[in-house]
């Protein structure tokens, strides 16, 4: 290895090690709290709606923080319509209360 190459390594590393450096002392961006945890990972399911089969209703469901909505598009109106909400985890707390 020629002292010109390693004159090059040598300036690519320490130029690494300043990114690196800035990087980590840097402030990271600013990040809105939720109480009920991040928001963000989402599961939708696209269903019929029981005794309504001209009704197609999504399931949408946050993982993150346990809950679950069920919606129907209501076509003359042009608007989804909110069939109920759950709470996932405190479902979960109340069956195990009762045993099953």
């Amino acid at each position: 290895m020629n002292r010109r190459t390693l004159g090059g390594l040598i300036v690519l590393n320490i130029a690494l090690v300043a990114v690196l450096a800035i990087i980590t002392i840097l402030p990271s961006p600013a990040q809105a709290q939720f109480a009920g945890g991040r928001p963000g990972d989402y599961m939708m399911i696209a269903t019929v709606t029981p005794g309504r089969p001209n009704y197609e209703t999504v399931v949408i469901t946050d993982v993150n923080n346990s809950a679950m909505l069920s919606l129907y598009y209501h076509v003359s109106r042009k608007q989804f319509v909110p069939i109920g909400y759950r709470d996932i985890s405190a479902d979960a707390t109340a069956g195990a209360r009762q045993g099953r």
